[in-house]
């Protein structure tokens, strides 16, 4: 059994991380901003501990950890990117990263017992790349969000004391679009399609978007602390990624839906502004690191994850 202190616990990822170390037998700590509503939101026992990134992390809430998993942060695809929402998205993880290490730094200082920092990252790191194919040995690209990416990991990186004689072991995890029925960029697009109202994203659809589904990057969490192998970079996405007409192929033939007519990229940005990056980039990336740390994918085709996600709404609708 291990004591693994959470941020960002009750998300889309979050929870789903909880349930199954809860299920397995572990004690769970969790940051949070608002006690009262993380208790309402999570359906497993967890220690819950207030804390703000703008605030010092409680030095009680390390006390007797042996693994964090840090997955706080702004979401980015809620809302136009105004300064305001910028300078959350900035300090939320830039500066939330920095309090959370100065702590284990801290406490480090006394304390030896915590093996393992799993940083929760993002694959907005690579920018925009067309046809380029990416993994953990690509630089970073540019813009607003690889400057971000790029500024939190560092942070991260921190947590590798090379004085401790037993430094932590530091693995982040860079996440793709997350498939899931009840949460993240899928939940937002099943009442358009399944009504026939939207199609793929931009005229030609030709930007490769990489994805994960909701078990695997959960798993691959749990595996990051776990495994002496998952060290440094780890691609959060599926060995294949795809271009937004064939995931908007096979999302529609899978949903048993016929699509509309796309989507144009001017009216994307008219509607979201800057934001409009996150869904219209192309980031082709693929898992060389986390195979290499040892991971097996459960859902690695997209047909294959979409069909087990869309399973029980079809047998609800018929």
């Amino acid at each position: 059994m291990k004591r693994i202190l959470i941020t960002g616990g009750t998300g889309l990822i979050g929870l789903e991380v909880c349930k199954r170390l809860v299920a397995r037998g572990d004690e769970l700590v969790l940051l949070v901003r608002n006690e009262a509503s993380a208790r309402r939101a999570l359906p497993v026992p967890a220690h819950f501990v207030a804390w703000s990134h703008e605030n010092e992390v409680p030095a009680s809430a390390l006390e007797g950890v042996d693994a964090i998993i840090h997955l706080a942060g702004e979401p980015l695809a809620d809302g136009r990117w105004t300064d305001a929402k910028k300078k959350k998205i900035i300090d939320s993880r830039v500066l939330g990263t920095r309090r959370l290490v100065d702590a284990v730094l801290k406490a480090r200082s006394s304390d030896d017992r915590l093996k393992v920092f799993v940083h929760g990252s993002a694959i907005g790191i690579y920018g925009d790349r067309g046809d380029s194919i990416l993994d953990r040995s690509s630089e970073k690209g540019t813009g607003f969000l690889p400057d971000v990416v790029d500024a939190w990991e560092i942070e991260a990186r921190r947590v590798v004391d090379a004085s401790s004689p037993k430094p932590v072991r530091l693995a982040i995890v860079r996440t793709s679009v997350v498939l899931a029925a009840h949460g993240g960029a899928l939940a937002k697009m099943l009442p358009l399609f399944r009504r026939g109202l939207a199609g793929r994203l931009g005229f030609s659809g030709a930007q490769w978007m990489s994805w994960i589904h909701i078990n695997d990057i959960a798993r691959l969490f749990i595996h990051a602390v776990d495994s002496d192998r998952a060290v440094g970079i780890l691609e959060g996405a599926s060995p294949y990624p795809m271009t937004n007409r064939e995931f908007t192929d096979v999302f529609c033939k899978e949903l048993g839906v016929f699509q509309n007519v796309p989507v144009p990229e001017f009216a994307l940005k008219l509607l979201y502004g800057e934001m409009a990056s996150v869904i219209l980039e192309s980031q082709r990336v693929v898992a060389t690191g986390t195979l290499e740390s040892g991971f097996k994918f459960e859902y690695e085709k997209i047909d294959q994850a979409l069909r087990h996600i869309l399973a029980p709404l079809k047998e609800s609708k018929s």
